[in-house]
């Protein structure tokens, strides 16, 4: 599978001694060109919890190939940081480790909005969205709004938080009052995205309007 550097960007030609990010099961391999080969080793620790040794999902002695394949559930159950570390001996009992990193992070951020509220009225034509985002894997990266008026119009933008607390700026809610439909997402480095949250409140800025009063006195009435 695919692995990408720490700020999400696809690594061609990974190597050992990196450390890298997956959002899909990962295979790691290598050959063994040693002639005088006597052993191979895999131990793989989690979450920097102590290295537990681990077969090769396969190997081959006589060729000197190895894989080790590392699922990565949509349940989220494989997700963590994985240090795989393969040790070999030789037949002298000389041994050469290399090492990779791997972070698996298959879990879209956690994004709330504390503003605007459902069903909030809104004075003003502009409104400064606000809430939170966390993410315990590789870090967010962005954050998507579409804001919806009564007419259909839609503005949209892509934003990167500037930290857990975030806030879009100030937003022009138009110039035609009624309904606004505010529909949020967020994304972390691998586009792991969050469902969509969607918001409706209102931007009115006039009093009430009637248009005639009737008001009955001493049995008249006046228009």
């Amino acid at each position: 599978g695919t692995v990408y550097d720490a700020a999400g960007t696809e690594v061609v030609s990974p190597a050992a001694g990196g450390s890298y990010l997956a959002k899909a099961d990962v295979t790691l391999g290598g050959k063994i060109t040693e002639a005088n080969f006597e052993s191979a080793v895999l131990t793989i620790s989690k979450n920097d919890a102590a290295a537990v040794t681990t077969s090769f999902t396969t190997f081959d002695g006589s060729a000197g190939d190895w894989i080790y394949k590392q699922p990565a559930s949509a349940e989220h159950t494989d997700d963590g940081k994985y240090a795989y570390t393969v040790t070999l001996t030789d037949k002298a009992g000389f041994t050469t480790a290399y090492a990779v990193t791997v972070l698996v992070d298959t879990t879209a951020p956690e994004l709330t909005v504390t503003s605007p509220a459902a069903n909030e009225s809104v004075e003003q034509n502009t409104k400064e969205f606000k809430g939170t985002i966390t993410d315990s894997g590789c870090g967010y990266k962005n954050i998507t709004y579409t804001l919806t008026n009564s007419s259909g119009e839609k503005t949209e933008k892509t934003f990167t938080p500037a930290g857990e607390s975030w806030n879009s700026g100030s937003v022009s809610l138009g110039t035609k009052q009624g309904t606004l439909t505010l529909e949020l997402y967020a994304a972390d480095k691998l586009d792991n995205k969050t469902e969509t949250k969607s918001i409706t409140f209102y931007y009115d800025d006039a009093y009430p309007v009637i248009s005639e009063t009737t008001v009955g006195v001493s049995g008249k009435v006046t228009n």
